[in-house]
């Protein structure tokens, strides 16, 4: 469901959609520090990034999601921590 209130964005609007984020500023204690601008600035982006990955086709070959997710929780388990895709493949 869409909200009314946001502006999702689209792949074709005449500004960059590949635009990078930049680096997250933060203060001494790790909190992230960005003005309200900032923080509407990034949510547009990442929302016109979504909305240009959500036209892409999904080309991978059969399999391709729980190989990496395999992948992914085999080489956790290696290195002593939890899996985080069990169940999903």
């Amino acid at each position: 469901m869409s909200d009314p209130d946001i502006d999702h964005g689209r792949a074709d609007d005449e500004e960059l959609t590949r635009t990078s984020l930049g680096p997250l500023k933060r203060d001494e204690n790790g909190k992230l520090i960005l003005s309200p601008e900032e923080l509407a600035n990034r949510g547009q982006t990442l929302r016109r990034l979504f909305a240009e990955w959500a036209t892409m086709p999904d080309d991978d070959p059969p399999g391709t999601d729980e190989t990496v997710m395999r992948n992914i929780d085999e080489e956790r388990r290696r290195s002593g921590m939890r899996t985080l895709f069990d169940g999903y493949y």
